[in-house]
């Protein structure tokens, strides 16, 4: 029932899906260091949420006042 055609479609089927989440995750951590190449103090990205994840932790005032006191009026 299940042969070499199964194992071989099983190896393409994760090799191309490995592929395609290494891909997302250049692609989307590329421009990370945006700020960094510029001299701009800048606030460390998490891969796919960006600088925005610890707004799912805080209120957003509540993070924009510590980034405020930590980096400064002007920010990346």
């Amino acid at each position: 029932m299940f042969g070499t055609e199964f194992c071989g479609s099983l190896f393409i089927t994760l090799s191309l899906g490995i592929t395609s989440l290494i891909f997302l995750f250049w692609y989307y951590s590329r421009s990370f260091d945006y700020w960094k190449k510029r001299g701009i103090p800048y606030v460390d990205a998490v891969p796919f949420f960006g600088s925005t994840y610890s707004l799912l932790w805080k209120p957003a005032h509540e993070v924009e006042l510590e980034r405020y006191l930590k980096y400064g009026p002007l920010y990346g």
